[in-house]
């Protein structure tokens, strides 16, 4: 695994470690897969795609891993994809990367990658239907200058092109490089001059907050979507640093996971059981297993990563935390469904097997069972107070 687990961008991929171990940590006190212990090797590479490589280099030359699990982010994960398929490695497939982005559906890499998320194009498709459908016509956007950020542009644009629409304005920034509310200041006056009805954010949770408190100061009440790579409670956490006002009523984050938490009650409507199966369980092994290195986990330890880092942010329950713990568990049964080989073709035809991402999730959560697959499940959420509500009513936006 690598991921961002120092740096701006470490609430993310500490979320996600943290479920990722307390999925394995609960199957390896059980027994492991077919009596195998699942051994866990996360190395941090601070959201920079220089680092990602050395820290491929070293999983599959020097930990000999079988596979390469819950990489995270655009850039770095797609900086990594030349040597998924054309190195010499037996460990060639990519497991549950955490990002949306749409080089990972085109071959040849796309027979490497095993993922259980929508894309970004899926996403941004969702999100403009319903606010075009209730009358909004000017998007602007604000993105990362790198490979999330310009697909972001690319797909706002090609979905605003199916209503004979365009972006009234765009305005980039540096990855890593909005730390205060001022860095993106000058961005956010580009898309503030072009009077939009509704704002893309595609970044990470600080700059996405600070660009919000800029839309803020000046007034601003359309919405401020934001993708799923943008941790809501991250987000909020920074936004409550950076900018002295209470936060904004106007966030539409887009989620592609399902509810977490056995306190989300079914929609079925009987009112007590939780969305998802594993939700309970989820907040169980969270609250045992994910404080400290569990049994038969070793985490990489890098540029001053230590236990004691990563146990700040374990127990906390969050959406990446809960796709962390899923993907976990769909490793599981991929590897129970392969056992005893690891190998990309039996990974494969284990995958085919379970019925994909959809057959995966049907066995976890009762609502996949009988949704479309030919719509993404993409689901939005905004944050009232210090809560997370789901937004199905798009009509406070109508213009």
């Amino acid at each position: 695994m690598s991921a961002a687990l120092t740096g701006p961008t470490a609430a993310l991929g500490l979320s996600y470690l943290a479920g990722v171990r307390a999925g394995f940590a609960e199957v390896n006190e059980a027994g492991g897969v077919g009596g195998r212990k699942i051994q866990l090797v996360a190395l941090d590479d601070g959201y920079d795609p220089d680092r990602v490589i050395h820290n491929y280099i070293r999983l599959v030359e020097e930990e000999r891993v079988d596979q390469l699990f819950g990489f995270t982010g655009t850039p770095t994960v797609t900086r990594v994809l030349p040597l998924l398929v054309h190195g010499r490695s037996a460990a060639s497939a990519m497991l549950f990367p955490l990002t949306g982005a749409y080089p990972l559906s085109l071959e040849p890499q796309a027979s490497h990658i095993f993922s259980l998320r929508a894309s970004y194009a899926d996403e941004i498709d969702a999100v403009v239907e319903r606010l075009v459908g209730v009358g909004v016509r000017r998007f602007a956007i604000a993105y990362q200058a790198d490979a999330y950020g310009r697909e972001g542009w690319h797909d706002l644009r090609q979905s605003l092109r199916r209503y004979g629409l365009d972006m009234v304005a765009d305005a980039a920034f540096q990855r890593n490089g909005v730390l205060r509310v001022e860095d993106i200041s000058v961005q956010s006056g580009i898309l503030v001059d072009a009077h939009p009805e509704a704002v893309l954010c595609m970044g990470t949770d600080v700059s996405c907050a600070a660009l919000a408190c800029n839309l803020r100061n000046v007034g601003f009440v359309g919405p401020i979507i934001m993708p799923s790579f943008v941790v809501n409670r991250g987000f909020k956490d920074r936004f409550n640093a950076l900018c002295p006002v209470t936060l904004p009523d106007n966030l539409l984050f887009c989620e592609v996971m399902p509810e977490y938490g056995a306190s989300l009650t079914d929609r079925a409507g009987d009112g007590a059981s939780p969305s998802c199966a594993l939700a309970a369980a989820f907040e169980a092994a969270m609250a045992r297993y994910a404080v400290g290195a569990p049994a038969g986990d070793r985490e990489g330890q890098p540029d001053g990563v230590h236990s004691g880092t990563v146990s700040s942010h374990a127990g906390k329950l969050d959406e990446v935390a809960f796709e962390g713990y899923l993907a976990a568990r769909a490793a599981v049964l991929l590897f129970g469904e392969a056992a005893p080989r690891t190998d990309l073709e039996a990974l494969r035809a284990a995958w085919t097997r379970l019925g994909g991402a959809r057959g995966v999730f049907s066995r976890f959560c009762t609502q996949f069972q009988g949704h479309d697959e030919a719509r993404p499940y993409v689901r939005f959420v905004t944050i009232e107070g210090a809560d997370e509500k789901t937004v199905d009513d798009f009509e406070r936006w109508r213009r």
